[in-house]
């Protein structure tokens, strides 16, 4: 998808829970929309190519927004890695995608195995964070968003969300207060995750 003047394009995998609150954001400021896709607000809020913009986004996302005017790319990845984001490079070319089949086709792409992929594969069973199953290709890190300037040839990462399980948070609050505080969050998080353009319907 692109902006009015095709100098912003997007590409977008998920799912952005409050697009409405950032289009409303957006629109305050004078920007225009055709549509009500979560697509169309990136494609707004990513003709400021600053990384912090990804810092308003809530959602499950993987995306690219590349702005031809000043020649720079953006990806991001949502804060827990939900949409998969692939990065392939080398020897002068730069490809992205969401399904490694896709990079796959690359006939530059090097095959050679990772062996620090697969050692920490057998180890914890899955691919943890940024590793790539082959050497020419790693994942873009949960919660980071990346600038890569073409006019510059430079490039910097922002890591826009971080989880600490271990934080401590006071409390000071009943056990009732907390189971109700608790159902508060739940309802709230699976009512954002319900909206549709369809119907919808559930299994148990």
């Amino acid at each position: 998808m692109t902006n009015e003047d095709e100098s912003v394009h997007v590409v977008f995998n998920g799912e952005i829970y409050n697009h409405h609150e950032l289009r409303a954001e957006l629109e305050a400021k004078g920007h225009r929309f055709r549509s009500n896709s979560d697509t169309e607000v990136l494609v707004h809020m990513f003709e400021d190519t600053a990384l912090g913009q990804c810092e308003k986004l809530d959602g499950m996302f993987a995306f690219a927004a590349w702005n031809s005017r000043e020649r720079k790319l953006i990806l991001a990845r949502d804060p827990f890695g939900k949409k998969p984001l692939y990065i392939a490079e080398g020897n002068g070319f730069f490809a992205f995608a969401s399904e490694l089949r896709a990079l796959e086709q690359l006939p530059f792409l090097n095959r050679t195995l990772s062996r620090d992929a697969i050692a920490a594969y057998l180890l914890v069973q899955y691919m943890p964070r940024d590793f790539g199953v082959y050497e020419g290709l790693s994942k873009l890190t949960p919660g980071t968003a990346m600038l890569l300037d073409f006019e510059r040839k430079q490039r910097r990462s922002l890591h826009f969300y971080d989880f600490n399980p271990k934080q401590s948070i006071e409390t000071r609050c009943t056990p009732t207060e907390a189971k109700d505080e608790l159902r508060r969050l739940v309802r709230r998080a699976v009512e954002k995750r319900l909206e549709s353009d369809v119907p919808l319907g559930a299994f148990l």
